[in-house]
């Protein structure tokens, strides 16, 4: 069982802006032997290792992270929401990915990369990597979602 969370702040918001304030930048903890500079694979931070470090700030501050995966016009839409412990919840914005003509395969990769990259903007960090692997074979086209409205049955920050 895990410890206690730690906070001792008594506001879901003043909780949340010391979660991202204290969240630090994934390192780079795998290899990937397919992409080469001069004779060492490339590293970079996995999906595991992203959500380990945000996770870790997260339960410092009454906060747990989750993403949700749904679909929309032919794209699986991937959303990263942050909720408190109080029930207040916010959303870190939805990323959706075209799988038109995809494997499964390759769907379960673009779902992987969209997710890290979701999870890091929403967090406001930065992964340690060799840079420019994932440009040179993007595993799915990325493409802009128009936001929803918030469903009536999530709590939202109050004033």
């Amino acid at each position: 069982m895990k410890p206690v969370p730690q906070s001792t702040s008594s506001s879901p918001d003043a909780d949340f802006v010391a979660f991202l304030n204290s969240v630090d930048n994934a390192k780079a903890d795998s290899v990937n032997p397919a992409f080469k500079r001069g004779d060492r694979a490339s590293r970079y931070a996995s999906l595991a290792g992203v959500l380990d470090t945000v996770k870790e700030a997260a339960f410092k501050n009454n906060i747990a992270v989750r993403q949700v995966l749904d679909t929309e016009d032919g794209k699986l839409v991937i959303t990263t929401v942050f909720q408190h412990t109080s029930g207040v919840t916010w959303t870190g914005g939805r990323l959706a990915l075209k799988t038109e003509g995809l494997t499964v395969q390759q769907i379960g990769s673009a779902l992987t990369y969209g997710r890290r990259y979701s999870l890091t903007c929403a967090a406001g960090i930065a992964t340690e990597d060799d840079g420019g692997n994932a440009a040179s074979t993007a595993p799915a086209s990325i493409a802009t979602v128009q936001p929803r409205p918030a469903s009536p049955f999530s709590p939202r920050p109050t004033a």
